[in-house]
């Protein structure tokens, strides 16, 4: 009841009485302002240093049909002006406060953050408060700035093949939801892209219900109730966003497949995607369970995939396995396999299919199992370690729909994956026809006469 009142004086909603939890990285405090904005607290208190992250349930997802990059152009904009009274630019601020800062765009969210010493965590959040509530934006700005973002696709996505056999084979796995859109939009549609829409996109998401803030660091849950209060609390804005579009992916029902060549690629590479749950989207303990999968066929030199395609048959100079599973909607799970110059993709690509096969025929071991548990624990633990990292983690997770309570039992899950689960798992999306392989090679070389 005391702890109930206090947070009303601090003009807090009733979610920010909930208890602290522990995790196994620290003590995870979370809470709820009573305009709606999550807050999450994590600290850490070994050197006097915070991150800062914005979340928004904004991402490519929620870009209107034939305006694909509006989400990624609106984060761009983000760092133009906040308020008619600005005397400094969004940079100006951050360097002279220290901060190192960034921000992305993905499928599901938009997220901002800065890393700074724990004295200018309330200049932060004031200027958060201030792009969160205050943003204005003149035309030119946006013409500018679709033009870096045209850039920025042409540079970053468009001179690496094997970028553009990614982007190619997300557009192929996805034959109706959203993720098949690259989140920097497609290049013909970002030239179209205006300023009316950025500023729709902003007053409709960029809103406290419809936000999570991250602070890990040398602080304590009273210190950033306190700040919140007095600078995210002060934004009074009581509209919900609109409904987030859900698009249900059809069941597959044949494999595809998406071949590239070009003079860019030194090496051959062979990808293969399976359309699979997310951690969001999952039943029971299946994502768990992808993830060990994942890490028995291609996490390391033991794997399965390793043992078979680069020590054994030598069709691959290296090989690795991804889960993923941090989507709303779904996931996927990738395996990846480079090619010596003159590797054979047929040759490798039968490999991974024989090593796929054997799996699903004669299971997998009690031994990987708990190799791929000591692994996937290890890597939670060095995680873990890194404040930004963690932070992130938090971050993603709450603003598709996950809880703090779902993160902080996830050991425990993983604990109770069992053989049966994992090979339930491997029947279910290991299937041919959940699948998209890609393959990008150098051209053919002409016969010498």
């Amino acid at each position: 009841m005391l702890a109930a009142a206090a947070a009303l004086m601090l003009g807090l909603g009733a979610g920010a009485a909930m208890a602290e939890a522990e995790a196994p990285v620290g003590k995870v405090t979370p809470f709820t302002l009573g305009n709606g904005l999550q807050i999450v607290v994590i600290e850490d208190h070994r050197v006097p240093v915070v991150t800062h992250m914005v979340w928004y349930k904004i991402g490519s997802i929620d870009d209107p049909q034939g305006a694909s990059g509006l989400a990624h152009l609106l984060e761009h904009l983000m760092f133009k002006s906040f308020d008619a009274e600005a005397k400094e630019s969004f940079a100006q601020i951050m360097s002279r406060l220290g901060a190192v800062d960034n921000a992305t765009t993905g499928p599901d969210s938009t997220n901002y953050f800065q890393r700074v010493a724990k004295e200018r965590l309330a200049d932060v959040m004031a200027v958060e408060t201030r792009r969160m509530s205050g943003l204005t934006l003149k035309e030119d700005q946006v013409l500018v700035e679709r033009q870096v973002v045209r850039e920025e696709r042409r540079s970053v996505f468009e001179s690496d093949p094997v970028k553009m056999l990614a982007e190619q084979m997300m557009a192929t796995l996805y034959e109706n939801h959203s993720y098949g859109r690259p989140p920097i939009g497609w290049a013909h549609e970002i030239s179209q892209l205006k300023l009316d829409d950025a500023l729709t996109a902003y007053r409709n998401f960029y809103i406290p219900a419809n936000a999570v803030v991250i602070i890990a660091g040398d602080v304590t849950p009273p210190e950033v109730r306190l700040l919140a209060a007095q600078t995210y609390g002060t934004i009074n804005v009581d509209r919900q966003p609109p409904p987030r579009l859900v698009t249900a992916e059809p069941e597959p029902i044949a494999a595809r497949r998406v071949e590239m060549t070009d003079g860019r690629v030194p090496q051959p590479t062979l990808f293969r995607y399976y359309l699979t749950p997310s951690y969001r989207s999952a039943t029971g303990l299946q994502a768990e369970s992808l993830d060990i999968l994942t890490a028995i066929l291609g996490d390391g030199e033991t794997s399965r995939l390793h043992r078979a395609v680069v020590t054994g048959a030598k069709a691959a100079v290296g090989v690795s396995a991804h889960y993923f599973g941090e989507g709303r909607d779904s996931g996927r799970l990738a395996l990846f396999a480079i090619l010596p110059g003159d590797g054979d993709l047929g040759a490798a690509e039968r490999e991974v299919d024989r090593v796929i096969a054997d799996l699903l025929k004669t299971g997998i071991t009690e031994d990987e199992l708990a190799r791929a548990k000591a692994g996937i624990e290890a890597r939670t633990i060095i995680e873990s370690d890194n404040q930004k990292r963690l932070a992130a983690l938090y971050g993603s997770a709450l603003a598709v729909g996950r809880t703090v309570d779902d993160l902080i039992d996830a050991p425990n899950r993983l604990a109770r994956v069992t053989k049966a689960d994992v090979e339930a798992a491997a029947a279910a999306f290991l299937a041919r026809q959940r699948s998209v392989t890609g393959v990008v090679a150098p051209p053919p070389q002409e016969a010498k006469p």
